[in-house]
């Protein structure tokens, strides 16, 4: 990350990152940068921005769930919604034998067990 020193091994992963950071730090300077030409919307990132014009186009995303109506625009996305539809959690804490259906909510909740506490915000005590 080039905003801390923590590393991944998946792109994904550090991409969600980002993401949070971003989105925290939004928070504090409320800054939106990406606009829709459509409306007055702004957007923290650019994914967001590109949800959101499917709402002028009248499109849905390309990967459509068989069991709702939900679209996603990234397969993983899809993929990652098909648990709430099966109820598999594949990622069983080590601690605790409790099971989630994604790998990331997994990381977090280790973080009950080690009591650790990576990343703190340089503008509030959020860590």
């Amino acid at each position: 990350c080039s905003h801390c020193d923590k590393c991944y091994a998946h792109k994904t992963n550090l991409t969600r990152h980002i993401y949070y950071l971003i989105k925290h730090q939004a928070e504090h300077t409320g800054e939106k940068p990406h606009s829709c030409s459509h409306c007055d919307k702004s957007f923290i990132q650019k994914f967001g921005l590109k949800l959101h014009l499917f709402v002028h186009t009248g499109e849905k995303p390309p990967h459509k769930c068989s069991h709702c109506d939900k679209s996603f625009l990234k397969k993983y996305g899809l993929k990652m919604h098909l648990y709430e539809h099966t109820g598999e959690k594949p990622n069983i804490c080590s601690h605790c034998d409790k099971s989630f259906a994604k790998k990331y909510v997994l990381k977090e909740h280790m973080l009950i067990h080690t009591r650790e506490k990576p990343h703190r915000c340089s503008h509030c005590d959020k860590s």
